[in-house]
């Protein structure tokens, strides 16, 4: 299983301290609880200035162990810019989302940005090419139903199942980078 998560919700996802973390901990669960099979999908220049300072060490972290998979910046990018043009609105502030979801082939957003969902789903059929399956949207717990194998696409091949030992490292270590001790 793979996901995008909009750079605005890592903090749900990630900080078992953030108030609507429990909404995300499914997903939190998926990617680094044992047996966890899920991977973060991200690329794009913009998707990573957006990324919060103290979770782009998170995101190389997982990186390290094979919990990410990285979509070519460039092309990205490249797509990126063709939607800013093809759609003005105030609301649509997240063409890089769209763009990676493109790229990628990504079935998941995890998001909690309510404007953008209506741009993500598309249904007029304006921002996703002819026949390309619109991604699904996780925005809170009643969506865990979306964590399964049959939403694992071809660049997150293989999924290995963390196993509790690896569960236990990665969340110790996700936790430290998270919650910096106080100096």
């Amino acid at each position: 299983m793979c996901i995008v998560i909009d750079t605005n919700t890592w903090a749900s996802v990630f900080d078992i301290g953030a108030d609507d973390h429990i909404e995300f901990k499914p997903i939190y669960d998926w990617i680094l609880g044992d047996g966890g099979k899920g991977k973060i999908v991200y690329g794009g220049t913009t998707y990573l200035q957006e990324v919060p300072s103290k979770y782009m060490s998170l995101l190389l972290e997982l990186n390290k162990r094979r919990k990410t998979v990285a979509v070519e910046n460039s092309k990205v990018d490249e797509i990126e810019i063709k939607l800013k043009k093809l759609i003005e609105h105030r609301d649509f502030d997240d063409p890089h989302i769209v763009a990676l979801i493109i790229v990628s082939k990504c079935k998941l957003i995890c998001t909690k940005e309510k404007r953008a969902i209506p741009f993500f789903k598309d249904k007029k059929g304006l921002l996703y090419p002819k026949k390309f399956i619109r991604p699904k949207i996780y925005n809170n717990k009643t969506n865990i139903d979306l964590l399964v194998d049959k939403n694992i696409i071809s660049i997150c091949q293989p999924c290995k199942a963390t196993t509790k030992t690896e569960a236990q490292e990665i969340n110790k270590t996700v936790q430290q980078i998270i919650i910096k001790p106080k100096k």
